[in-house]
């Protein structure tokens, strides 16, 4: 059993009514209940209205959606989180109080979980004096790049603090935080847990438009999900979300299990993006291994690499591969340095290509020595075929001969002279 920190889940808000019902599901989560931190849903309380996918729920589906989801915690023993994470709603008392009202209901249905955008919201103290127990969590829209924001964080009341995908790739800086989550727990005796992003694989690590990408979504709320929203950024291409393809600069957790055992040892929750579409089967399979697993490789996440990163020792591009596993211990995604992630592309997938006709090639040879074989044995005469003038007969098997016609003795008396 490999030795790992928390995983927190998501549905998205289209995850049908009966599957929150589903018993292979909440079997699935109490059977790994141990290892889940919790479950994220999408709410919608006045005044968040929308998600950072840009997604509207009307009220009535918000409602049967969040209820759903804890009579699954009811099920499963999995706490439910409420996720409210517009950054672009004004932190104001106003706010804040509306924000309370709305969350009574929801608290008193059993919610003890939510994410905040706002930090002067937690610094009023009002929701920590209204919902007693309340596990209150940061947003990664808030971009934790430094111990000092985790201590701010951490000061200001909350229980879990979000750091920036960029500092996954830092490890001196994610070395950093952890001393400060030490000190803050020594100083005040509370444990501030700290969570990172299980990755984003379709974008990339150095993305200039990460920010902007989620304000157009959260002030541009028609644009309805991610998938839609992405047309904004198809133009310049070499930009796009829909045509970045290097996974191996995309900020997403390490396939090899030692690796990973490095950063986990370092955090408490792997935090997994399930809300644009239902992931939480393939999230749930993806624990197991993590977990349960053995081997160098973590299947589910090496999946994502072109050859799945099996057997690269025998690659003739090893070296590149070791070379981008200890560079990205330390690159901080500063992708100005250097090309490694792009040659180790060119040079993986290059190795594939010729493996992949180097395996045509021997398949073809083989299918050319048995046609050699079969059509060589055809055209040479048996012993008996040779003696009887007998000839193959179809479905037989090989050398089994059909007799020919017999010739009838002539006797030499009767036979006329030339």
């Amino acid at each position: 059993m490999t030795s790992s920190p928390m995983f927190s889940l998501a549905v998205p808000v289209t995850f049908p009514r009966h599957a929150f019902d589903d018993d292979s599901l909440s079997a699935r989560l109490q059977k790994l209940k141990e290892h889940i931190y919790d479950i994220n849903v999408t709410c919608r309380v006045e005044p968040f209205r929308v998600d950072a996918l840009g997604v509207i729920v009307d009220p009535m589906h918000s409602k049967m959606h969040i209820l759903d989801a804890l009579r699954l915690q009811t099920r499963s023993g999995v706490t439910v989180s409420g996720l409210f994470n517009d950054i672009y709603v004004p932190p104001t008392q106003e706010n804040l109080e509306l924000f309370v009202k709305g969350l009574a209901p929801l608290y008193a249905a059993g919610l003890r979980s939510v994410t905040i955008p706002h930090t002067l919201w937690m610094k009023f103290g009002l929701l920590q004096r209204e919902f007693p127990g309340l596990r209150i969590k940061t947003t990664v829209l808030r971009r934790v790049r430094s111990s000092q924001d985790f201590w701010n964080l951490a000061e200001a009341g909350f229980d879990y603090v979000m750091i920036d995908r960029l500092v996954m790739r830092d490890r001196h800086t994610l070395e950093q935080i952890h001393a400060a989550q030490l000190a803050f727990h020594e100083r005040y005796g509370k444990q501030v847990m700290i969570a990172a992003l299980a990755g984003e694989s379709r974008c990339r690590g150095d993305c200039p438009f990460w920010e902007e990408h989620y304000q157009h979504t959260m002030t541009h709320p028609d644009a309805g999900t991610l998938s839609s929203s992405d047309t904004r950024f198809n133009v310049p291409p070499n930009f796009s979300c829909n045509r970045f393809g290097n996974v191996f600069s995309a900020p997403i957790l390490p396939p090899f299990r030692e690796d990973f055992a490095e950063i986990a040892a370092l955090i408490d929750v792997v935090k997994f993006n399930g809300r644009p579409e239902d992931n939480t089967q393939e999230w749930l399979d993806l624990i197991d291994d993590i977990v349960y697993g053995a081997g160098p490789i973590i299947g589910p996440i090496a999946h994502q690499y072109p050859g799945r990163l099996e057997g690269y020792q025998q690659w003739s591009c090893a070296a590149l591969v070791d070379a981008w596993r200890k560079a990205t211990r330390t690159c901080g995604f500063q992708c100005w340095r250097c090309r490694l992630c792009y040659d180790l592309l060119h040079a993986v997938s290059e190795e594939l290509t010729q493996a992949k006709r180097k395996g045509a090639a021997v398949r073809r040879l083989l299918a050319q020595r048995t046609t050699g074989v079969t059509s060589g044995a055809a055209s040479r005469p048996t012993m008996a075929q040779g003696a009887a003038g007998g000839s193959p007969r179809s479905g037989d098997p090989e050398g089994a001969r059909v007799p020919g016609p017999r010739r009838r003795k002539v006797p030499r008396s009767r036979q006329t002279r030339s």
